[in-house]
């Protein structure tokens, strides 16, 4: 049983695929805590029914000048697959898209320092942010956009 502890924490401390699975899991308890604190898995803000109507617009071959299309499109999309969970399911794209740039966040930094410790922080700093997680918790593209540009910045990266 000790032997197993010891190899346990070896992984999640001294390997790199430990220490990212280490961080999104706290990230995702907090994010599910946050949610149980909020009692949904959404939050609606002023914006959120302007993505729907550009969406429609979108839909119909119309120009939204406010709305750039993807966002909107997803929503007009999920509304379709989802009817009335459509806000839940937008909030779990979300987190998905989060969650998956908090990979790419330690692979960039990978690129850069081959130390565990700056890769582990910086990575907690960004995954363990309490207002970036209720952004992601938030129906608007800001979320997601902010991840995007980090799987982004990786792949530039990577192709230097």
């Amino acid at each position: 049983m000790v032997k197993l502890l010891r190899q346990t924490y070896r992984f999640f401390i001294h390997s790199d695929r430990g220490n990212i699975i280490l961080i999104i899991g706290v990230a995702l308890a907090i994010l599910l805590s946050w949610c149980c604190f909020l009692d949904n898995l959404y939050k609606i803000s002023d914006d959120t029914l302007t993505y729907f109507y550009a969406g429609k617009v979108f839909a119909n071959g119309e120009i939204d000048y406010l709305r750039t299309p993807i966002y909107p499109l997803i929503c007009i999309t999920f509304e379709y697959l989802f009817d009335s969970a459509v806000l839940e399911a937008l909030s779990i794209l979300n987190i998905i898209v989060f969650l998956v740039s908090i990979i790419y966040l330690y692979r960039t930094i990978s690129l850069f320092t081959q130390r565990r410790t700056i890769k582990f922080i910086t990575t907690v700093l960004y995954a363990w942010n309490i207002p970036g997680m209720v952004m992601c918790l938030n129906i608007t593209p800001d979320s997601p956009s902010i991840s995007f540009v980090i799987i982004f910045g990786y792949l530039i990266t990577r192709m230097i």
